[in-house]
């Protein structure tokens, strides 16, 4: 199954609507995001753009492969992600809708009233608060 036909199947028709912190919070955090899915992984993220800029930016594709890996210097708050199996057969994600690239790697801020472009897909990311005391937060994709 394409990319994007894998899309238009999980494509949701809500509004994006992502946490931001009042002030920004101090600090990074390592992701250790763990495949056990059995296959490789294609992974989105969406994450405050640095420990002291509010906005959010998407971005990906990133293949991930069976395993656990260790992404550092991630800004602490809010950090939200989307995992696609490369078949296209099974997702990871939760109720926070962001537009996605079907058509490869992407990478932009997020804006308040920003619309999918005809290369776009609304999908649903999960949603991870990191809190100032934590520095690591292991994200484990199962079958």
């Amino acid at each position: 199954m394409s990319l994007k036909l894998a899309f238009s199947i999980i494509a949701l028709s809500l509004g994006l609507g992502l946490a931001a912190p009042a002030e920004a919070q101090q600090g990074t955090f390592t992701l250790k995001l763990c495949n056990n899915s059995g296959g490789d992984i294609l992974l989105s993220v969406a994450h405050r753009r640095s420990t002291t800029d509010n906005r959010f930016m998407v971005h990906g594709w990133y293949a991930v492969p069976t395993g656990c890996n260790d992404v550092p210097g991630l800004p602490k708050g809010w950090f939200y992600y989307f995992g696609l199996a490369a078949d296209g057969q099974k997702f990871w994600g939760g109720d926070t809708n962001i537009c996605v690239s079907s058509k490869g790697s992407f990478e932009r801020t997020i804006t308040q009233n920003y619309a999918c472009t005809g290369d776009e897909a609304l999908v649903g990311f999960e949603g991870i608060n990191v809190q100032p005391n934590q520095n690591t937060i292991t994200v484990t994709l199962r079958p």
